[in-house]
């Protein structure tokens, strides 16, 4: 028979193993559940999802690719995530497109009665 002991690496905030350390280490940056990565903009009654039509060149010839984003009907801007910020592959083109603040005036006037902010108002789908 034979046995081996094994170092597991698991992930802080989500509890996903992983056998080598830097993959743990790569998820915990853009993990979902990291307080680090969470954004008003996921629970505001402003945000919202576009199709884009936008023009590509992958050394195939140019085409044109549905895209969808995020936008802020607030701010008039598409916004993209903190994981999309990490990654380097936030869509570059003519219209405002900026990354998702960590703190929004915009959304700060909208309390319920015990002065909390509202929550999610809507489903993006």
């Amino acid at each position: 028979m034979k046995q081996s002991v094994v170092t597991i690496y698991t992930c802080a905030h989500c509890g996903k193993y992983y056998k080598r350390k830097h993959f743990c280490l790569a998820h915990e940056k853009m993990c979902k559940k990291n307080p680090e990565n969470d954004r008003q903009c996921f629970y505001c009654q402003f945000l919202s999802k576009k199709d884009v039509e936008m023009e590509c060149d992958e050394g195939y010839g140019e085409y044109l690719r549905t895209v969808t984003l995020f936008f802020c009907e607030k701010r008039e801007e598409y916004v993209y995530t903190p994981q999309n910020e990490m990654k380097g592959n936030a869509f570059a083109f003519d219209e405002p497109n900026e990354p998702m603040p960590k703190q929004c005036d915009d959304r700060d006037n909208y309390h319920d009665s015990d002065g909390k902010p509202l929550p999610y108002q809507k489903q993006i789908t």
